[in-house]
């Protein structure tokens, strides 16, 4: 018999056995799924491993939820740079990244993922500067800037201006997008392993930049400098009493926690909240996003 007719030989067989799979067998590969699907839910944590944004279907698989997914199966991450593009003349920075889950005992692949990040994404290529903070340079440009009126926490006081600017520190978050890139690749990777995809939806961030900025919250950080110094109560991560801070300290709190949890746990936290900065989270509502970057902290071992 030739090549080609074994090989045509193989694959008529491969068929001829799909077609002829014991029906119990297959109730019982969908139990299994079922099961660890249950495992999964009561495994992971809400706002830690998965997060849920308003008017999606399903919780979004985050970064520490995939990591779990592989230690319950056993499962080794290994990741592949399939392609990028870094020029730093322009400039403009790319990933796609393949994560390979494989079973620690005998390295055998179990599940394969992509994952890309670039700097023309939203988080990255631009922000929203309120008018007095522009800088010279900027305020002479302005006409060519998108610009929002955007509301003041006190709505009686009105609205103020805020333009939306190139990133200038782009150098500085390239090893974040690439870091992203490995981040959705483990997501892809660890919903296929898991047969998940019923349960979780990709990417949070990739939910929230569809958000439109009339959603997004107010940055209260962007009120005049004039204006009083309200203040707000934050959990002391040293005795786990609340004390009264103002904006400054409460963004000074957020830059330490951040050293403590890792950039990827700290921003999974902000998309959670449908923000990229800290200085974007409402500031009544900040003691709720630094609770929950504490917990995370705890669980950590970070805080004892």
């Amino acid at each position: 018999m030739s090549e080609a007719e074994t090989a045509i030989s193989v694959r008529h067989d491969t068929h001829h056995d799909i077609l002829d799979m014991d029906s119990g067998e297959v109730k019982r590969k969908l139990e299994r799924i079922r099961e660890f699907q249950a495992v999964v839910k009561q495994t992971l944590a809400k706002d830690h491993d998965y997060g849920i944004i308003p008017g999606t279907e399903k919780p979004t698989l985050l970064k520490p939820g995939a990591e779990k997914i592989a230690k319950l199966m056993n499962l080794q991450d290994d990741y592949i740079i399939v392609e990028k593009i870094e020029d730093w003349d322009k400039p403009f920075f790319f990933y796609t990244v393949k994560c390979e889950l494989r079973e620690i005992s005998s390295g055998l692949l179990i599940s394969a993922g992509l994952g890309s990040c670039n700097s023309k994404e939203s988080r990255y290529d631009r922000r929203w500067v309120p008018e007095w903070k522009l800088s010279e340079a900027q305020k002479a440009m302005k006409a060519t800037f998108p610009v929002e009126d955007r509301p003041y926490r006190d709505k009686s006081k009105g609205t103020f201006k805020a333009y939306c600017i190139p990133n200038e520190e782009i150098f500085s978050h390239v090893n974040t997008i690439l870091k992203m890139a490995k981040k959705r690749a483990l997501v892809d990777a660890a919903l296929s392993a898991g047969r998940l995809s019923d349960l979780f939806t990709q990417d949070l961030e990739d939910i929230a930049q569809r958000v439109s900025t009339e959603e997004m919250p107010t940055d209260d950080s962007t009120k005049p400098a004039h204006d009083d110094k309200p203040t707000i109560l934050i959990t002391s991560p040293k005795d786990g009493k609340k004390y009264p801070v103002t904006m400054a300290g409460a963004l000074k709190a957020f830059a330490e926690i951040k050293k403590r949890i890792g950039n990827d746990a700290y921003y999974d936290c902000l998309t959670t909240f449908r923000v990229d900065h800290a200085n974007q989270i409402p500031f009544r509502q900040m003691p709720e996003v630094f609770d929950t970057m504490l917990e995370i902290a705890r669980g950590q071992g970070k805080y004892e």
